[in-house]
């Protein structure tokens, strides 16, 4: 008896759990002003320090753009 109830309880929450309320909700996103970045890493032992500058991207953008663009001036 009590491995039926066992039984039934785990269905009844694995049922809750998959059973799930979606709703898309609409929230206003700040505009993103892209920003300066710069990378680079420094050693006293290194006679060649390289440092690039790039413009941030947006938080909210593209998800399969990972790159950064380079700033020329």
């Amino acid at each position: 008896m009590d491995r039926k109830i066992l039984i039934y309880i785990i269905s009844l929450v694995g049922c809750v759990f998959l059973a799930s309320c979606e709703k898309d909700a609409d929230i206003p996103v700040p505009e993103d002003v892209p920003k300066l970045v710069v990378y680079g890493y420094m050693t006293p032992t290194d006679s060649v320090t390289v440092f690039s500058v790039t413009s941030s991207s947006p938080v909210f953008g593209d998800a399969g753009d990972d790159s950064f663009s380079a700033v020329d001036d």
